[in-house]
């Protein structure tokens, strides 16, 4: 073998890959375009991302929560997503498409699947209390699921000591008297982000498309 034709092959296990795997796919989401969901208010999906949700989406990617979760509802043949509760609406389950992660720099697909998938969380936390129990998810797991295996995210929270009244956003915690635990701001963007996760509207003819080759 020359070495010509060495560094051909070399060059060609690295850029054929990338061409399939990356480059093709890139330029096929980039024709994707928001669909209409309500013709009265004019809202799209998926909804743009802006303000503490986009600061969220770069919390979510910078604390690695990839690392243990998925954003992303596998077909049929693949697993039972469809079928988990809490993970889509009952009568309205279908797998996740490449249109649900339009206008995303980055899918958070997920590295792989040690906690719950997380692509329509806003099912999971839609109540008043929503954004407290997340909050508490993530300053301490074990205090909303003992069996949880999840990492405490404490350093997203401040201690401080109580000027006057105590914060609205106060964490309903066990600390030392005349202290209280609250949000910073990386952690209200991050829960900001996780309570608008969706990826369940109704799917555009293209998608569908997409979805049955």
């Amino acid at each position: 073998m020359s070495v010509r034709t060495f560094y051909l092959g070399l060059i060609a296990a690295f850029a054929l890959p990338w061409v399939f795997f990356v480059a093709l796919p890139y330029g096929e989401i980039g024709k994707l375009d928001t669909t209409l969901v309500d013709d009265v208010d004019g809202s799209v999906y998926p909804e743009v991302r802006a303000g503490m949700v986009a600061a969220g989406a770069r919390v979510y990617a910078q604390e690695g929560c990839v690392q243990c979760h998925s954003q992303m509802i596998r077909p049929t043949y693949a697993g039972p997503d469809r079928w988990r509760d809490g993970w889509v609406i009952p009568g309205e389950e279908r797998e996740t498409v490449p249109q649900d992660y339009h206008g995303e720099k980055y899918a958070a697909l997920g590295v792989q699947r040690i906690g719950p998938d997380l692509s329509n969380l806003y099912i999971r936390y839609n109540g008043e209390d929503a954004k407290q129990q997340l909050m508490l998810h993530l300053y301490n797991p074990r205090s909303v699921a003992e069996w949880s295996n999840m990492p405490s995210y404490k350093h997203l929270f401040e201690k401080r000591r109580i000027q006057g009244q105590q914060s609205a956003d106060a964490l309903p915690v066990e600390v030392e008297e005349g202290y209280e635990v609250v949000p910073t701001d990386r952690a209200e963007a991050l829960v900001s982000y996780l309570v608008n996760l969706r990826k369940d509207a109704p799917v555009a003819p293209a998608a569908e498309e997409e979805e049955a080759k």
